[in-house]
């Protein structure tokens, strides 16, 4: 059954306050105009139920559909906190390092239980300063990333921006609400709100069809006293969950990828108060909500953590760990299983699985400059794979596809490739981890991976389109790239 949202006590601490605040809901009557810091809570709701993993949910669409949360994540910025004459005041967001940062904050709803994949860690909150003016009325933000931030390498970006699954390609920049259900029909609904039909380079910069950001008003919000909701059946209201996929019509995915065309997209976006790929004019957004009464009492307010971390232009790296490491069989020089490195108040996760170039990386603190790195796993998924061989290919010489019509590829099964071809090659070591920073110009990302196992008789994966980027783990620490035994 679904939960009720928990409500905090005077007895809470927030660790990111700067100035002190009583325990009363009730703004101060004209406002001292002071710098204080404002907590906002945000929740996904269905109905009067609070969506969570685990959890199952009926009723929804336009046929009353039931579902189950696979993740759920939301970019915001520009947040303003509205007066009563109409000027909007910025909400300058405290810097965490981890959900905060850039002038962006990351919600994260995915606690890695159910139907939920991923990393337990959550954020359901925005922390943020501004003054204590005492005729606040509104809160106003954009959903998404501005288009100077959008084709950062979530390998390398500064926090919130290096959440591995948030990210596209470089293209495709990030997703920048990221809603995925289970339902009786598709395996994945996906509501994947982001900018469309993008174009360029990272030298040249990019481009897009659409950009949607979306700019979000919501009225009659208190800061210091109410919350927000996303109303998921609100968002859900004017598409069919388990509608089959309509190929002939160009729709290959269930749901919205904001891919234009793609039917479910406008009638999710005009909740959001935008129409999709139309300068139109649209409704006004019913996705976000008041939630009354429900920020949090505060007291016993203390400093955040600032021992910079990963990906911070603060972190000083070591140039001794700027040394030349490639993965060898039977040599364990990566970490194991439920390896972990404490930096400050924070605890970072190391071994098969996760993101290595998180720390492999010119602001990390990981030995060698990764070019590459990911993990391979037995069938099981859960078993690491000691004995693989990873191959890249260059993107024109990518391995054969269902319907390929290059010449290498005639009467030849799908996967073949041209072993002449083959720009790299890297083996797993005994922790299932492959990794190399020597790799050869040609080889640089984007580039067609192929895994393989067994000499006689090969068992071989690859993708069906190429790597944007040389961290595997960024997508297949959830999503595994598993082999069966030869």
């Amino acid at each position: 059954m679904p939960r009720s949202l928990s409500r905090y006590s005077c007895t809470a601490i927030l660790a990111f306050t700067l100035a002190p605040a009583g325990c009363s809901h009730e703004p101060e009557p004209g406002g001292s105009g002071d710098a204080r810091t404002f907590e906002i809570p945000v929740a996904p709701y269905f109905g009067s139920d609070v969506v969570t993993c685990g959890a199952s949910y009926a009723g929804a669409g336009t046929t009353g559909a039931s579902f189950e949360l696979k993740d759920f994540l939301v970019f915001l910025h520009g947040v303003e906190l509205v007066r009563e004459g109409g000027e909007r005041v910025p909400l300058e967001l405290v810097d965490d390092q981890q959900w905060q940062g850039q002038g962006v904050v990351l919600l994260d709803f995915n606690d890695a239980t159910g139907a939920c994949l991923g990393d337990a860690e959550t954020n359901a909150r925005i922390v943020g300063t501004a003054p204590d003016h005492g005729d606040y009325v509104g809160i106003a933000f954009r959903v998404g990333l501005p288009p100077a931030q959008n084709h950062l390498d979530a390998v390398t970006a500064p926090a919130p921006l290096n959440k591995p699954s948030t990210w596209w390609s470089w293209q495709g920049g990030y997703k920048f609400l990221q809603l995925t259900l289970a339902t009786a029909v598709h395996e994945s609904y996906f509501v994947h709100v982001g900018a469309t039909a993008c174009e360029g380079s990272v030298e040249d910069g990019f481009s897009c069809a659409g950009d949607h950001e979306i700019l979000v008003d919501v009225d009659d919000f208190v800061p210091g006293r109410d919350g927000l909701r996303i109303n998921v059946a609100a968002l859900l209201a004017e598409v069919d969950l388990d509608a089959p996929v309509d190929f002939a019509s160009g729709d290959f995915i269930a749901g919205c990828m904001s891919f234009d065309p793609d039917p479910e997209c406008d009638p999710i976006f005009t909740k959001l108060g935008r129409r999709f790929m139309s300068e139109e004019a649209a409704p006004e957004q019913i996705a976000f909500e008041v939630d009354v009464d429900a920020a949090p009492d505060l007291v016993s307010p203390s400093e955040s953590d600032q021992v910079p971390q990963p990906g911070s232009d603060a972190f000083d790296r070591d140039p001794r760990l700027d040394v030349s490491v490639v993965s060898e069989a039977g040599v364990a020089r990566s970490h194991p299983m439920g390896d972990a490195l404490p930096i400050g108040s924070r605890t970072h996760r190391r071994g098969p699985g996760n993101q290595c170039m998180s720390c492999h990386q010119p602001k990390g603190p990981g030995a060698g400059l990764f070019d590459v790195a990911g993990t391979v796993w037995e069938a099981d998924g859960e078993t690491p794979l000691t004995d693989a061989t990873v191959k890249l290919l260059p993107i024109a010489a990518g391995p054969c596809q269902e319907g390929d019509e290059r010449a290498q590829c005639q009467d030849q099964p799908v996967g073949t490739y041209r072993e002449e071809d083959v720009v790299a090659t890297l083996v797993t070591d005994p922790y299932g981890n492959f990794y190399s920073t020597e790799l050869p110009p040609e080889a640089a990302p984007p580039f067609w991976p192929v895994v393989e196992r067994g000499s006689d008789e090969v068992i071989r994966t690859f993708m069906g389109h190429p790597a944007a980027s040389g961290s595997c783990n960024m997508c297949h620490g959830v999503n595994r790239v598993r082999l069966e035994a030869p």
